[in-house]
């Protein structure tokens, strides 16, 4: 049984780089003289589209409000639609944030209920 010398596992690499399967970047190895000349000198590699596959950043925003809030089909498209008619200019929406709507939710009970 062959036996590791000290001049085998002086050319062994000491870094194994492995990216994501999904960057498709090849298995690196280097020694630790070529990583940390490499690390330095080498741009981080920086994902101009982390929302991928979505087209845009926006459909991603939507989607990730929409599956955390367990919204229906239905819910979907109102929503979407709504989005649409307001930037078309067809409707506004004032509300700001969630105490905004308790205000207005809380004045139409007071007044539509009878007393």
């Amino acid at each position: 049984m062959p036996t590791a010398t000290s001049s085998n596992v002086a050319k062994l690499p000491e870094f194994k780089i492995q990216f994501h399967l999904r960057s498709n970047q090849p298995l690196i190895y280097q020694s630790c003289k070529e990583f940390h000349v490499h690390s330095e000198k080498s741009p981080s590699l920086v994902d101009k589209t982390p929302w991928s596959p979505f087209c845009m950043l926006g459909d991603f925003e939507f989607a990730e409000i929409a599956l955390a809030s367990l919204l229906n089909q239905q819910q979907v498209n109102a929503l979407l639609d709504l989005f649409a008619r307001v930037t078309q200019g067809a409707i506004q929406v004032m509300l700001k944030n969630d105490a905004k709507l308790h205000k207005v939710c809380d004045a139409a009970v007071m007044e539509l209920t009878l007393v």
